[in-house]
């Protein structure tokens, strides 16, 4: 089994609603327990213009970016 923890740092094709297109959004991991979440990539506290959305990773996108392969008409 894949490490789910290599996928830190990864970007996906959504964007983030709260920054519009331009801002991906990439996976990390909560520091209490390793959880993985989508957050956006503009993430950077202490900076005037960060942004702060983040939300679950669907299993689909965490199945595809560890390689899973994709079935025709499940995109």
């Amino acid at each position: 089994m894949t490490d789910e923890r290599a996928l830190v740092g990864k970007r996906t094709a959504r964007t983030c609603p709260s920054c519009g297109p331009g801002s991906a959004l990439v996976v990390r991991a909560r520091r209490s327990d390793g959880h993985l979440f989508l957050g956006c990539e503009r993430w950077s506290p202490g900076s005037e213009t960060h942004c702060e959305h983040t939300e679950a990773l669907p299993e689909a996108i965490k199945m595809r970016l560890l390689g899973a392969a994709v079935l025709p008409g499940f995109e």
